[in-house]
């Protein structure tokens, strides 16, 4: 599907939606970022599309090791500890302002994988691996690829399904998420 054809689609969901019970419209935030993901897909394409959308919600990139985040993940590895830091590949490393900054990025992604993982009572997430369509940041994990993002997200699931949510959801309702994911 062409670059143009999305767009063509996302405004026709737009304009479906604007149609709709008031009850169903996105907020201005949403409607703004929506603009803001069309004019990256004309600019940039689809195929890098979560090179620009995932900045957008909660995928940072720390700068050095004093930031915040970071030094929380350094702080619960040993609880958690694993190899996944050790056997990690930044593919791109060109993507980043320096190699330092690189660097930490593949570690603090790496620290959040294993972090993640180790609270996974589910054990799915051991499963995943970030998709590769449009063009995320990759670090190769031993079996996968891993990724910022991804972590979230499960933590997000995990927590609605092991937190009580799944009681709600076996009788017939449903969970939905807003947003990219």
């Amino acid at each position: 599907m062409s670059d143009m054809r999305l767009i063509a689609l996302s405004r026709t969901m737009a304009a479906t939606i604007q149609n709709s019970d008031r009850l169903y419209h996105p907020s201005l935030f949403w409607e703004n970022l929506n603009k803001i993901h069309d004019k990256n897909i004309i600019d940039h394409g689809f195929d890098n599309f979560k090179i620009n959308a995932n900045f957008h919600y909660f995928t940072f990139i720390p700068i050095n090791f004093n930031d915040l985040f970071f030094r929380t993940q350094i702080s619960l590895w040993p609880s958690h500890f694993d190899d996944t830091v050790a056997e990690s590949v930044l593919e791109r490393k060109d993507m980043f302002p320096t190699p330092y900054v690189a660097e930490i990025y593949r570690i603090y992604v790496s620290l959040l994988w294993g972090f993640t993982k180790h609270h996974d009572s589910l054990g799915l997430f051991e499963h995943m691996s970030e998709p590769l369509i449009g063009n995320p940041i990759r670090i190769k994990g031993k079996n996968s690829y891993i990724s910022q993002d991804l972590c979230r997200s499960y933590r997000e699931f995990h927590t609605i399904v092991t937190q009580g949510y799944a009681e709600r959801s076996s009788n017939g309702r449903f969970i939905g998420e807003l947003g990219s994911g």
